[in-house]
């Protein structure tokens, strides 16, 4: 009987120190030739694949009287926020300032003197608001958001109420503020690159896409830079008025005095939401641009030339921004806005009417023999200005204009729908 009890108790001595053993393993430091790495909790699981942030240790907040005034960082000027460094400036740094209602601080104003809790940064935004603002964010959250902006601001796995905080700063630049920089134009130029890098990472996000697109719809009425130089924008996506980047380029001609271009007077048309394309203009895209190219010359030579109107170009935005306090509305005061004028759509509907109706033999043709477009039965019945080798089409034309065709026809086909 004692050598049984005895027997126990050794086999419970030994089970208690192989298990005390297992619990030391599972929290000695994993050793890796002469350095010690202390085991760490993964970061949250998200969909994109995750991108290094820089570390972050608690620093103290920098004391009140160091900053009595706020600024705009201009483009390429980097900043120390909480022992962070961030690069690239493009964003607001102060104590104090009001946002652009007038009726609190601004959204996207950094303040170096609040507190940054750099021990645990909020990665994940469960600290934060809806309409998030830099000075009520927690702690956590400022760490996680300077974190970001001194990664380089591109990390796909970042919270996006942090990627809004920083979007504030570049509405309230581009809204507010630009007219009275220095150079207005280069600046555009780097706002709005900025927003569209930012949307080209942040896409996913059905929101903040909305408001970036918008944002930049809205501001093309700002742009200096002469559009008609080249060819119209092509905007797959039918809308209730003319796009902003065309009602500028057209904008631009008219104010100028200058004649519209083939192109551009046959995007004012396909653009507007008043108008559609018949079939045959849909289904012949290449001949239907050719023959309307061709005829626009003969009726209006160098092109048209409108006389502009006194309604101003402008465009209204709803921002991100809870400092504005509601709709913002842009005007260029030395632009009109054509997209107010009927009588050029008028005339442009007559010549196509016309261009349309002289394809309608070939088109009806296509319509029964899908891809006999070289045949001779064909050819007869092309209208004479005309080519019918396909290879002569791309060559005088150009994928451009066989994509800014498809574009056409897929625009008229989202209005009958």
């Amino acid at each position: 009987m004692a050598l049984a009890v005895v027997i126990l108790l050794v086999l419970a001595l030994v089970i208690w120190l192989i298990r005390r053993k297992r619990a030391s393993a599972r929290s000695a430091p994993v050793v890796g030739g002469d350095r010690a790495v202390q085991p760490v909790h993964p970061p949250p699981q998200v969909s994109a694949p995750v991108a290094a942030m820089p570390p972050i240790q608690r620093y103290p907040a920098l004391p009140a009287a160091t900053l009595s005034y706020a600024e705009w960082v201009p483009a390429g000027r980097d900043v120390k926020v909480a022992g962070l460094v961030i690069r690239g400036g493009m964003l607001y740094l102060g104590r104090s300032m009001a946002d652009a209602a007038g009726n609190g601080v601004e959204p996207a104003l950094i303040d170096p003197t609040l507190p940054v809790d750099g021990a645990r940064p909020d990665w994940t935004g469960e600290t934060m608001d809806y309409w998030p603002s830099y000075s009520d964010i927690s702690p956590r959250g400022r760490a996680a958001y300077l974190a970001w902006l001194a990664g380089g601001r591109s990390n796909p796995r970042a919270y996006i109420g942090y990627v809004f905080v920083y979007f504030y700063g570049l509405e309230r630049r581009l809204l507010t503020e630009l007219p009275g920089t220095p150079d207005p134009a280069a600046e555009f130029r780097l706002l709005t690159g900025e927003v569209r890098r930012l949307l080209g990472i942040y896409r996913g996000n059905r929101s903040f896409e909305q408001y970036a697109s918008s944002l930049l719809d809205c501001v093309a009425i700002l742009d200096p830079t002469a559009r008609w130089n080249g060819p119209p924008p092509a905007f797959p996506e039918w809308t209730y008025e003319l796009p902003a980047e065309l009602r500028l380029g057209l904008g631009q001609l008219v104010a100028a005095g200058r004649p519209l271009p083939a192109d551009w007077a046959l995007a004012w048309y396909t653009h507007h939401p008043e108008t559609r394309l018949r079939t045959p203009a849909q289904r012949c895209p290449d001949e239907f641009h050719e023959l309307f190219t061709a005829r626009y010359q003969e009726r209006f030579g160098d092109g048209l030339v409108v006389k502009p109107n006194k309604t101003r170009l402008s465009s209204r935005y709803f921002p991100a921004s809870g400092g504005f306090g509601g709709e913002v509305k842009l005007e260029n005061p030395n632009l009109p806005d054509v997209g107010k004028l009927t009588g050029p759509v008028t005339k442009l509907r007559d010549l196509i009417e016309a261009v349309t109706d002289d394809l309608d033999a070939y088109s009806r043709h296509l319509g029964r023999h899908p891809g006999d477009t070289g045949s001779p039965a064909a050819v007869a019945l092309l209208p004479k200005g005309v080519s019918y080798r396909a290879d002569e089409r791309t060559e005088r034309f150009g994928p451009g204009r066989r994509a800014a065709s498809t574009t056409m026809a897929a625009r008229s086909s989202q209005r009958r729908s």
